[in-house]
């Protein structure tokens, strides 16, 4: 049943993906080959000044106009992301994260309960992304995964910036009260949902916070804000500051 009401709902409005997804869906080994960078190469990328955008399962499906948890389907928005992965290569200021669980098989998902979570995102990858640029692995934020490349790589450089922290208040008050990021941080409050419809006003607010601060090399955004703070990560990016989209990674540290 599930199946059918997800094949229904795109039947008119994605062709293409629903062709695909319903060609996909039954072969046990379809999976999609990508390019992840290695832990020294994300050290690398880091200190050149690269900004790190995390694109994970909700983000797929905005690419195909379905709303998310915290967040409506928004055909603006939808077109912003959409103009980021197109346009992906390794020119752009930033690196873009993709989840690992895209390179399983239809199989192995399917053998751990999690086939139907992840195969949308493999027919989007095949659809859209590029092929021959590399990606981070948008699992080094989630400490059951992580291959101690954010515990030795990502914190370690942290550690001597200014942090602005762009995110929603209940986590902001957990980042204060820790004593992870104890070095200068200013902070950017955001609504827990439907941020898009304040996009202008965040963007106020951060502007505001990094004029506190001489320098813009020294500042780094940290972003927890879900598809918008992806696209707000890209525009400042190309500001030329640099930005890490950790998501649901703040709260795991402060957990």
């Amino acid at each position: 049943m599930r199946y059918i009401k997800f094949i229904s709902r795109y039947i008119f409005r994605h062709p293409l993906f629903l062709m695909v997804y319903i060609f996909t869906y039954f072969l046990p080994n379809f999976n999609q080959s990508v390019i992840f960078y290695k832990k020294k190469e994300v050290e690398r990328l880091l200190k050149e000044g690269k900004s790190i955008i995390r694109l994970g399962d909700g983000e797929m499906y905005i690419l195909i106009s379905t709303a998310m948890e915290f967040h409506a389907s928004n055909q603006i928005l939808r077109k912003k992301l959409h103009n980021i992965v197109k346009r992906y290569s390794k020119n752009d200021p930033f690196v873009l994260a993709l989840p690992s669980q895209i390179t399983e098989s239809n199989l192995e998902l399917k053998k751990r309960g999690i086939k139907d979570v992840w195969h949308a995102s493999k027919v989007v990858y095949f659809i859209s992304f590029p092929k021959r640029q590399k990606y981070a692995d948008a699992l080094m934020f989630y400490p059951r995964y992580d291959k101690k490349t954010f515990s030795e790589v990502v914190l370690p450089f942290l550690e001597d910036r200014v942090l602005i922290f762009v995110t929603k208040g209940v986590t902001i008050e957990k980042i204060k009260e820790s004593d992870v990021f104890h070095k200068r941080s200013a902070y950017v409050v955001t609504p827990e949902k439907q941020a898009f419809d304040s996009y202008d006003y965040i963007k106020g607010n951060i502007d505001l916070a990094c004029s506190k601060f001489s320098d813009k090399k020294e500042i780094v955004l940290l972003f927890a804000l879900g598809p918008v703070g992806k696209v707000m990560a890209a525009e400042y990016s190309e500001q030329g500051y640099q930005c890490i989209d950790i998501g649901k990674g703040l709260d795991f540290i402060f957990s």
